[in-house]
């Protein structure tokens, strides 16, 4: 069955995406005003810093870009190592 698109309203990628953005910018938010040493002191030793949660959000961002350009540029993608995340996101 084919996806329903009503017109004016976002189709369900466009909304996802939205979605996504809207949680990003909220994350983002919760960084301001952050000092240097809170952001990278182990809260405990089971807890992540904040730097590393910021590494980890930058690698999963670098990879969706990626995944979302390769779908976008691909009839049939295939699915992406390193080297091709890189590639596709114009990394040098």
């Amino acid at each position: 069955m084919a996806a329903v698109h009503y017109p004016g309203l976002p189709s369900h990628p466009q909304h996802a995406l939205a979605q996504h953005q809207r949680a990003f910018r909220d994350f983002e938010s919760l960084l301001f005003g952050i000092d240097p040493e809170r952001y990278r002191r182990q809260p405990s030793y089971v807890e992540w810093p904040i730097n590393v949660i910021v590494a980890h959000v930058h690698d999963v961002e670098r990879y969706f870009f990626a995944a979302i350009l390769n779908a976008l540029q691909n009839p049939q993608p295939e699915p992406l190592d390193d080297e091709a995340t890189a590639a596709v996101a114009g990394e040098p």
